[in-house]
């Protein structure tokens, strides 16, 4: 459904457009890499729920090795061809967002993928 390499292209956090993070996110079936410009890494497993019928899956991000072994961030996600958008709160365990958007002073983060491979 997601498999490939994704590189984020924009964010967006408590409302406020931010840098991309440099890294790139390979995903292969229910497991995810995540590289960062420094070379440090993060891996863990996805979990993905739901039909899509509401036009987005809810996601759980479970990190299992790296700087946020541990934690688990519940999202959305929505594919759109070679474009992917997570949106999620930036504390561990924090309330699934109900929708794409970054409000100001919210801890939300929005963040927008581009595929550009196949991993």
């Amino acid at each position: 459904m997601i498999d490939g390499i994704w590189e984020p292209q924009g964010a967006e956090f408590g409302g406020q457009a931010v840098p991309p993070p440099g890294l790139v996110m390979l995903i292969e079936a229910d497991r995810y890499t995540i590289t960062r410009e420094s070379g440090e890494r993060d891996e863990g497993r996805i979990e993905i729920s739901g039909d899509g019928s509401a036009g987005w899956h809810e996601i759980d991000i479970v990190c299992e090795q790296g700087a946020g072994a541990g934690q688990r961030l519940r999202a959305i996600m929505r594919r759109r061809g070679n474009l992917l958008q997570l949106c999620y709160h930036a504390e561990e365990n924090g309330e699934r967002p109900q929708a794409f958007v970054s409000r100001r002073g919210s801890l939300a983060v929005l963040v927008r993928y581009r595929r550009i491979g196949d991993g």
